[in-house]
């Protein structure tokens, strides 16, 4: 898995085995990558976003949309929403531009 141009993803059924993502420049641009395999979705978190983890672990559900993300011009976007289910709007919200590929 040295080819940073291309990303990839190692499976292991819901698990993730290996991967280059980390030393790709989507990585280093701060971008996340959402991988789905064997029913499940798994955010890859770039460095520069680490400190958020910890604000998603405290999210007791998930949601995951799809649809335009008319901000920024595109017609296909990704929104992954961490809600704590607390009435406060202190709730995590990423919006991914649609260019990754089913692994």
């Amino acid at each position: 898995m040295t080819n940073t141009n291309i990303l990839a993803v190692e499976n292991d059924g819901q698990e993730i085995r290996a991967t280059n993502y980390f030393e790709s420049e989507y990585a280093r641009r701060g971008a996340f990558y959402l991988s789905v395999n064997a029913g499940a979705f798994r955010l890859l978190v770039p460095p520069a976003h680490e400190s958020a983890i910890e604000e998603f672990r405290t999210a007791k559900e998930v949601v995951v949309s799809r649809g335009a993300w008319t901000a920024q011009r595109r017609k296909d976007a990704l929104e992954i929403l961490f809600d704590d289910t607390t009435e406060a709007e202190n709730f995590e919200a990423w919006r991914l531009q649609r260019t990754c590929a089913h692994d």
